[in-house]
């Protein structure tokens, strides 16, 4: 659609996670978890259940957050700038996931909206290359993960699971040097994606708020 920018088409990540769920579906029966192999690594733990609430940033069309709607899980946030408010509507009414999933307007220049806070997990897809102001996407990872703002919602800070596409190597360095302070990092790999949509330029990994044990 004209004027929307790039939040307005589904990219190549968008399908290669959404097949990713469709395996943890129906190989996983809707449960992956990958244990801690060393202290180097963290377990990954990715459940398209009822009770689990997940939470997309950046989210354009919106495919990622309904596709894991109609998989199974239970309530679905869906966010980005105002502007492509409309589009997400939209395309949750032509899909008859409404009251699954709902919308949220989310400028990462701002606090994170309420409804945003208490996920299970909050999935980030192809939001890392040039155009995307990286640094207000940093910040709003910490603020998500915020411990105390956490507390307050009586949940843990969540993990965040990131597709991305290799696109720009020297923004990408940037991005994870700057997650080593606050954050923890495990690549999914591959024999995990559904064996039809893998690509050797997207990558898949969980991120975890570093305690102040770590």
């Amino acid at each position: 659609m004209r004027g929307l920018g790039t939040g307005a088409g589904t990219w190549d990540a968008a399908i290669l996670i959404s097949f990713f769920f469709e395996h943890i579906r129906t190989v996983h029966n809707g449960h992956l978890f990958l244990p801690s192999t060393s202290s180097e690594d963290i377990p990954i733990d990715i459940a398209l259940l009822t009770d689990q609430k997940w939470v997309e940033i950046g989210a354009g069309t919106g495919v990622t957050g309904m596709v894991a709607a109609a998989l199974g899980v239970g309530k679905v946030i869906v966010s980005d700038l105002p502007f492509l408010v409309p589009l997400l509507q939209e395309n949750i009414g032509r899909n008859a996931l409404g009251g699954k999933v709902d919308v949220v307007e989310y400028d990462w220049a701002n606090p994170a909206p309420a409804e945003c806070r208490g996920a299970n997990l909050v999935v980030i897809c192809d939001c890392i290359y040039t155009n995307i102001p990286w640094e207000l996407l940093y910040r709003s990872m910490l603020d998500l993960s915020d411990p105390a703002l956490c507390a307050a919602s009586g949940k843990p800070p969540p993990p965040f699971l990131i597709a991305y596409e290799q696109r720009n190597l020297a923004l990408t360095k940037k991005f994870w040097e700057m997650k080593t302070e606050h954050f923890e990092a495990r690549r999914i790999g591959v024999e995990h994606y559904h064996p039809d949509y893998v690509s050797g330029d997207i990558e898949l990994w969980v991120f975890r708020r570093r305690t102040l044990n770590n």
